[in-house]
């Protein structure tokens, strides 16, 4: 039985249809990379899949269970939502924040018990910020912050995390070493969704790639089979090249130098040709 399945799944805000019938399906320990142009409907996929939204046809599946059968918070303890980057108002401190994702197993008003705080603790350690758990959430960087996000879906113990652009607003060196989590993570068990307008991001990460496009997927298949310069002009309507520049490392460039009307481009490594 897959993990998680999508059938027929369509969605419409005051009739103007943004999914139509999607169907997916996912295994435990797989990394999916939703790839695709503003508008193209990842946001509101993943907001079905996290039930935030009710589809207006089709259904959500998780181990065989439609979702909207599921209460919310034991659906909470079977999938997690990490956000994109984001400022707390309150300057909570980091094991704070990562402690909220045992909500879900606490009674209302309930303190937080010793095996909570274990729990915590053992999510920041294994992220590597062991050290930032006293310090405030607001004095942390873009990639901590992330990476403590990271840690409270961990806590919250649920397998299966969904990512919305989790790159979005850190710097390049943040953007690679959260890439390298993620591919920790599915390492040891976790299931992965996330969306991206980056395709070098979902080379590097993701075991499949599902392309999408005005509410519809478009492509779906294994990451070096899926991105490839005929699927990405498909999609974006530019022209690029891939490059691997190294051993299972691929790359995506403009087949044009910027402010040039020039096709040549003086690339490096090998040139992986259209298919």
């Amino acid at each position: 039985m897959a993990l998680l399945r999508l059938e027929r799944l369509s969605f419409a805000y005051h009739r103007r249809q943004v999914l139509a019938d999607v169907d997916l399906s996912m295994e435990q320990g797989e990394v999916l990379a939703l790839l695709g142009p503003n508008g193209s409907g990842k946001t509101t996929l993943l907001k079905l899949i996290l039930g935030l939204l009710k589809p207006s046809r089709g259904s959500v599946l998780l181990h065989g269970r439609d979702i909207r059968t599921i209460p919310r918070r034991e659906l909470a303890r079977m999938v997690a939502y990490v956000p994109q980057v984001h400022k707390e108002s309150f300057a909570y401190r980091v094991c704070d924040v990562v402690l909220m994702g045992r909500l879900p197993h606490s009674a209302f008003f309930a303190r937080y018990s010793e095996k909570d705080r274990l729990i915590a603790d053992e999510a920041l350690e294994k992220l590597g910020i062991g050290h930032l758990a006293e310090r405030p959430y607001t004095e942390v960087s873009g990639g901590e912050r992330q990476l403590a996000l990271i840690a409270r879906a961990m806590a919250q113990g649920a397998g299966t995390f969904i990512m919305d652009e989790p790159t979005n607003g850190l710097d390049y060196g943040n953007q690679l070493r959260l890439l390298e989590r993620l591919k920790s993570l599915a390492r040891t068990g976790y299931t992965v969704i996330f969306s991206t307008h980056h395709p070098d991001h979902a080379m590097a990460v993701a075991d499949r790639v599902v392309m999408m496009g005005q509410g519809r997927i478009i492509r779906d298949g294994a990451a070096c089979e899926t991105v490839t310069p005929a699927s990405l002009r498909e999609l974006y309507n530019v022209d690029v090249r891939l490059y691997s520049v190294a051993e299972g490392v691929r790359v995506c460039v403009p087949a044009v130098r910027l402010g040039n009307d020039s096709r040549e481009h003086e690339g490096y490594g090998h040139h992986v040709g259209s298919r």
